[in-house]
């Protein structure tokens, strides 16, 4: 519907950005309350001239990450960029076509019809470095089972609230838990029931100010394994990446299982989902053609099985 369509603000700069200078950057963004959409990737982009039809070129020099469905709070996007060409406007909205933006139905009112529309305030463009209110430092889970231990650190000590939302694929987010904020206090610790029966659930958290200003954290992946993986075997190894890999494992409880591929540096490189099945021993066969000439880990639960893989 209205493939690629969009509209944004435009605004002269008072003075053109100077060349090699570092500019930092902020705008304050609420989703109107008709809207049946929000979106993710709404940003700043600096220009030269107002163009009409504005090409969507998929990128921005500020933009959120995350879908932005906030329709009560402001919710503050900050950053910064050093300039390579004197630009003299700056237009606001979303500069990423429809395949690399996220759509999210929140709406309960059709009177905007398919689209997201937003409020924009505070839009700062300056040299002098902004004094954040909020500043994570810190952001992580543990899990046991189910159950998620939410740790996250600070660095303003008078807030109102947290909100604990969580996602099953880390680009749509349900609300959850309210913690309340206690004025002095910079570290806190709440323990959540993972709400997805994936092995990967993923969290943010929402610190909301006295004034109704929102404050997103870094996504957490909080890695929840299948229990009772007593037996991991892979081969053969050397596979080459048109053969089959066969994968042996055995479970006590029948939970999904995550196969994961790291490199030999610690980096995930690919994952796959078993589904939930019997308990038991479990063979199959995966594929590794995705994968270049090399060695890796092959992780299930608690027990790793190292893979080579040639061309």
């Amino acid at each position: 519907y209205l493939a690629n369509i969009r509209e944004f603000l435009y605004v002269p700069l008072t003075t053109p950005l100077s060349i090699g200078t570092t500019y930092y950057l902020q705008f304050k963004i609420n989703l109107v309350d008709n809207s049946n959409y929000a979106v993710n990737r709404m940003g700043m982009q600096f220009c030269s001239s107002f163009n009409s039809a504005f090409p969507i070129n998929n990128t921005a020099h500020l933009y959120s990450p995350v879908v932005i469905s906030d329709k009560v709070n402001w919710t503050t996007v900050t950053g910064s960029f050093v300039p390579s060409v004197a630009y003299n406007a700056v237009m606001v909205g979303n500069f990423f076509d429809d395949a690399n933006t996220t759509a999210q139905f929140v709406g309960s009112s059709t009177s905007i019809g398919y689209n997201a529309y937003y409020f924009v305030d505070d839009v700062v463009v300056t040299t002098t470095p902004l004094v954040l209110p909020i500043e994570w430092l810190h952001a992580s889970a543990e899990v046991n089972g189910r159950l998620a231990t939410l740790d996250w650190e600070i660095n303003a000590d008078e807030l109102d609230h947290f909100v604990i939302e969580n996602s099953e694929d880390g680009y749509t987010f349900a609300e959850g838990q309210h913690v309340r904020a206690i004025d002095g206090k910079l570290a806190y610790r709440q323990v959540d029931t993972m709400h997805s029966h994936l092995p990967t659930t993923f969290y943010r958290i929402r610190a909301i100010g006295h004034n109704g200003e929102a404050y997103l954290s870094p996504i957490i992946e909080a890695h929840r394994y299948a229990a009772g993986i007593d037996f991991l075997l892979a081969y053969p190894s050397p596979v080459r990446q048109g053969d089959p890999l066969t994968v042996e494992y055995n479970s006590s409880t029948g939970e999904a299982v995550e196969l994961s591929f790291f490199a030999l540096d610690g980096k995930l490189v690919h994952k796959e989902l078993i589904a939930a099945g019997d308990p038991g021993h479990h063979e199959l066969k995966l594929s590794v053609s995705r994968l270049a000439a090399g060695a890796y880990l092959l992780k299930a639960g608690g027990l790793t099985q190292k893979v080579m893989v040639t061309d």
